[in-house]
């Protein structure tokens, strides 16, 4: 932001003259500028002691989109177990379908199932309260039934499983259909979308701090923390570093699409401050304009660190008391 300061303009009048009686010609004024020089906004460069944090944003190293579409044709939704945002694990149910009598089924062998216990510590008892009695043999069938019962429940449950959609991984549903409130639904229709990733997080920072391979650093996702542990650095032809996470417990993440990670750095004293507006990037290096005695900008380069709330570290190329502008 600037304003123009403007010197004193000097109107020129020419005449032309021809003859002693000839007519008075009056030509374009002429304006003359004396000096011309800009007023600029400027902030001074602080000396303060500071505890600077390293803010980063992880972002899933690896992310696909998941669909789930009916097993069978002509299936009726009957009950839908999560909605858009929720966290899920694997083997979480999704969707249930209704299944005629084969849910009926089940319920029956598993209340035969149940019976026969009964029935068989009946008889144990009896046999306990009473030595002279013996129904050994019938607890014997009685178990036997109960192993036929079982496999007629693991029958049935298996077809239930045709019912059931479960989700695969841990994940994120990023979409609930509002197709499953149609009377019926068909294979092609897609009615859940899953959100999923592996687990590992990346960031490309410039920053020098000390990140070590296999240290535990915690992330935050709004108010819930998680831990991610460092599993490789790299570093590129420019000088900045790729980093990879690993979540400690995936499948205890409550959201996939990011994570933030705040590294307190420690104390710096007799830090150089100055407003982040008088830094300026150009082609991967950082210049500001410092002030002369005359009013006039100089272009210097400087060397920063890491943004403090609205200014910003200056390592390098400026001094205490230097006065900057700001928005050039």
């Amino acid at each position: 932001m600037h304003k123009r300061v403007i010197g004193i303009f000097t109107g020129v009048c020419i005449l032309a003259l021809t003859g002693c009686n000839a007519d008075k010609v009056e030509l374009e004024a002429v304006y003359i500028t004396p000096y011309e020089r800009e007023q600029y906004e400027t902030a001074v460069v602080e000396c303060v002691d500071v505890n600077p944090n390293l803010s980063i944003q992880l972002s899933p190293a690896e992310k696909h989109l998941v669909t789930y579409n009916p097993p069978k044709a002509e299936m009726e939704v009957d009950k839908v177990f999560v909605r858009e945002g929720d966290f899920v694990k694997p083997g979480d149910v999704l969707i249930t379908f209704k299944s005629g009598d084969i849910e009926d089924k089940v319920v029956e062998y598993r209340e035969e199932l149940e019976l026969q216990q009964l029935l068989i510590e009946h008889y144990e008892n009896m046999m306990l309260l009473n030595t002279e009695l013996d129904f050994r043999e019938d607890i014997e069938l009685l178990k036997k039934d109960m192993e036929i019962t079982k496999l007629y429940i693991a029958e049935e449950s298996a077809k239930m499983d045709e019912y059931t959609i479960r989700a695969e991984q841990a994940g994120v549903v990023e979409e609930v259909s509002e197709l499953m409130k149609m009377q019926k639904v068909n294979p092609s229709d897609r009615l859940i979308s899953l959100i999923y990733n592996n687990g590992e997080y990346r960031a490309t920072i410039s920053d020098d701090y000390p990140f070590e391979v296999g240290k535990v650093y915690e992330g935050v996702y709004n108010d819930d923390n998680y831990e991610v542990t460092l599993i490789s650095e790299e570093v590129t032809e420019n000088g900045n570093r790729n980093l990879t996470f690993k979540a400690v417990n995936h499948n205890s993440i409550m959201r996939v699409n990011f994570l933030h990670l705040t590294i307190e750095k420690g104390e710096i004293s007799d830090a150089l401050l100055v407003n982040k507006k008088a830094v300026t990037e150009l082609k991967g290096k950082y210049y500001a304009f410092t002030l002369n005695e005359s009013g006039f900008k100089q272009g210097v380069e400087v060397e920063v660190g890491e943004e403090i709330g609205d200014k910003i570290l200056i390592k390098s190329g400026l001094k205490a008391g230097d006065r900057v502008v700001v928005n050039q």
